[in-house]
């Protein structure tokens, strides 16, 4: 008499995959997906808010230090979205040296 895995020709057959058993497919690629659309959102929104600030002065009374500090600062943070921070000039001056050290598994 023949066992059950050699009648469907493969001795290892042990069972074989249950229904609804494991993980669902793509579930952490869907949220990963859903949580940067919010992200996304809520981004569009900020920016925009910063465009406002930085655009609209009070009209009809003068603006003060602090406003106009405030609307400065929402331009540079929307010149930064925009273009990307620029680069930081770093000066060196003197020698540098260079000091290596051996690990011990590589010898």
């Amino acid at each position: 008499m023949k066992s059950k895995a050699l009648k469907n020709e493969n001795p290892r057959a042990r069972g074989g995959k249950r229904a609804g058993a494991g993980r669902k497919p793509q579930a952490a690629t869907l949220l990963k997906r859903k949580l940067a659309d919010r992200r996304n959102a809520q981004a569009e929104y900020a920016f925009a808010l910063l465009c406002k600030y930085m655009r609209h002065a009070p009209r009809g009374q003068a603006e003060t230090m602090a406003q106009s500090e405030f609307r400065a600062a929402c331009a540079q943070r929307v010149l930064d979205q925009v273009l990307g921070k620029p680069m930081q000039r770093i000066e060196q001056s003197g020698a540098v040296k260079l000091l290596v050290v051996p690990n011990d598994g590589d010898a």
